[in-house]
């Protein structure tokens, strides 16, 4: 999905985490408000961590997802004024980031999310 990065917060863990506005124009002056909350997870830093989670084979993993993992939250809100179109994104920022930016900073976050998407594929 395309968007425009409006934002980035770094994490505790070191991570960063961008915003983007994907928002686009639907009708006249109304909106489809879309915020993205997008996290590239490289792999190979993260592998020891992995490890000590399971006895997953190394070779294997980075064979299953890649380089790096992406971890995406998106929120949207339907027919919005052009208006109010600002103060919806950035209630839906706050909202979201309210939330995200401890679950997704946390030490572990990163390891677990990689063996997720190994064990998904």
């Amino acid at each position: 999905m395309l968007g425009e990065v409006v934002g980035t917060h770094s994490l505790q863990n070191g991570l960063k985490i961008n915003v983007i506005d994907a928002s686009k124009k639907i009708a006249g002056d109304r909106y489809q408000v879309i915020l993205i909350l997008r996290m590239d997870i490289p792999v190979h830093p993260y592998l020891a961590d992995v490890q000590n989670f399971t006895d997953v084979d190394v070779a294997l993993l980075k064979a299953a997802v890649g380089d790096s993992v992406i971890f995406e939250k998106k929120a949207e809100r339907n027919f919005i004024g052009q208006r109010e179109k600002d103060s919806v994104f950035e209630a839906l920022e706050a909202s979201l980031l309210a939330t995200i930016l401890k679950y997704c900073g946390h030490a572990d976050f990163p390891a677990k999310f990689i063996l997720k998407k190994y064990l998904e594929k």
